[in-house]
């Protein structure tokens, strides 16, 4: 077997390859064939305060950046990134903090209620691994009333399962 190369001179050339090399090349190919279609490879949009990917079909995963402060803008990009992801459809977010030392203003949690914000999305999972934080959210909850599901996890497992129950 061969393959055709650009020598010296940019002319066309031969060099001879293995069937090891074919091999391997094939099997290189089958493999990301196999995580392109698993959905493994994801696109991924970055804004200010978050890495956001699509998680499934319709399930946001918004992964904070530590050491940042949200405001009311940034849930306005962070809502479009997530819209952008999932094609405009309505759907369920994963809001990840594990680790981050992170603030939010007052007029970006009551932006994060409104139903301006809430209409195209279905639900929420926070996910926290800090007693305070897991406070905090529920106090959000109460006192800002948002007008879709939200609930605070520490598993990120039983957040996924939860937010399934969601499906359209």
């Amino acid at each position: 077997m061969v393959i055709i190369a650009t020598g010296e001179e940019g002319a066309p050339t031969t060099v001879p390859i293995g069937k090891k090399f074919v091999y391997f090349v094939s099997y290189l190919c089958n493999i990301i064939l196999l995580f392109l279609v698993q959905g493994v490879i994801m696109e991924k949009i970055q804004t200010r305060t978050a890495e956001i990917s699509l998680y499934g079909k319709d399930m946001v995963w918004e992964d904070f950046k530590p050491g940042v402060e949200i405001d009311a803008e940034d849930i306005r990009m962070n809502i479009a990134a997530s819209l952008k992801l999932t094609n405009g459809r309505r759907h369920t977010a994963v809001l990840d903090t594990r680790g981050k030392h992170m603030t939010i203003t007052q007029a970006a949690m009551k932006l994060g209620a409104s139903a301006e914000v809430t209409k195209d999305r279905i639900a929420t999972a926070h996910l926290t691994d800090s007693i305070s934080r897991n406070i905090f959210g529920n106090l959000f909850v109460k006192f800002f009333m948002p007008k879709i599901h939200n609930r605070m996890f520490s598993d990120e497992k039983e957040a996924i399962k939860w937010l399934k129950g969601f499906s359209d």
